[in-house]
């Protein structure tokens, strides 16, 4: 505000000042025109012409001095007058430009001023209250650090939990699994006993079944021939060596592989469908259980 009054009466001062020069070049404009007007030449109210431009076909009159006239000196005081005051002017208005600068710089800085004043007496009021804040924040910053802590503390338990879970569970799963195949494989012998079982008895009928035809044929024989036939089987017989026998097949060495080899080759493959069954009953199982699981 005190710039703004100072840029004020300083724009009223150079506008009476302003007012007074022009006040007196309207005055001398006007005893210019009258000192003219009371020596005139020829006697008549008319102006003198203004003064001819200086032509050279009279090199001794544009060499002699001009003598100036009063009407010219007027009209050049004039002109002086009017570009000073329009300099005074032009001054002026950036005098005034300036002033309000500064008062906005000045407004500008006062309420700067009165809102650091303002937040200071604040600040000063409610310092208690900040304080107590600020310890309220401190202490919500400790909580927050604290649960952070005992919240990583949670998360490691629980991964040690489900790893010690996974763990047990894949224990007991392969547990599961051996027990499983021990089972099968049990399984499969009783199986293949069974079937060893069931071969020789059906195999033992069988020789049962001869040895009854045999006896059947041998006590017809006995009873149709009599003592005749007890007579001959008591009587030795020469012994005769293989090599009396004739042979129908020669004994060749390769015969006789192909010959123990193709009596080999079904026992073979008996033995190796039991180990592929062996072998696909343990995956299946294990494919089911792990679609129960």
């Amino acid at each position: 505000m005190l710039g703004l009054k100072y840029v004020m009466a300083k724009g009223m001062e150079l506008t009476s000042k302003g007012m007074e020069l022009t006040s007196k070049l309207e005055l001398g404009a006007v005893v210019g025109v009258g000192t003219s007007a009371s020596h005139p030449t020829d006697g008549s109210a008319a102006p003198p012409p203004p003064p001819p431009p200086p032509v050279a076909t009279a090199p001794a009159t544009a060499a002699a001095p001009l003598e100036p006239s009063p009407h010219s000196e007027g009209e050049a005081f004039i002109a002086a007058q009017h570009e000073q005051w329009e300099r005074v002017l032009s001054r002026h208005r950036r005098l005034l430009e300036s002033g309000e600068r500064l008062s906005a710089e000045l407004q500008a800085a006062r309420r700067r001023l009165q809102d650091q004043v303002e937040s200071e007496a604040y600040v000063a009021q409610h310092f208690g209250e900040i304080a107590g804040v600020r310890e309220q924040l401190a202490r919500m910053r400790g909580l927050v650090e604290k649960i952070a802590d005992d919240v990583e503390d949670v998360e490691r338990f629980l991964l040690q939990q489900t790893e010690e879970h996974m763990a047990a569970q894949n224990a007991s799963f392969v547990a599961q699994q051996e027990q499983e195949l021990e089972r099968f494989e049990a399984q499969i012998l009783d199986e293949k006993e069974e079937r060893h079982r069931v071969l020789l008895e059906a195999r033992r009928q069988v020789l049962a079944d001869a040895f009854e035809k045999d006896l059947k044929t041998y006590r017809t024989l006995v009873s149709y021939q009599g003592t005749t036939l007890a007579q001959r089987a008591m009587t030795p017989e020469p012994n005769e060596t293989l090599e009396s026998i004739d042979l129908v097949v020669p004994t060749d060495a390769t015969t006789l592989e192909a010959f123990y080899d193709s009596e080999e080759e079904p026992a073979a493959e008996e033995k190796e469908e039991e180990k592929q069954e062996v072998k696909q009953e343990p995956k299946q199982e294990t494919e089911a259980q792990e679609e129960d699981v």
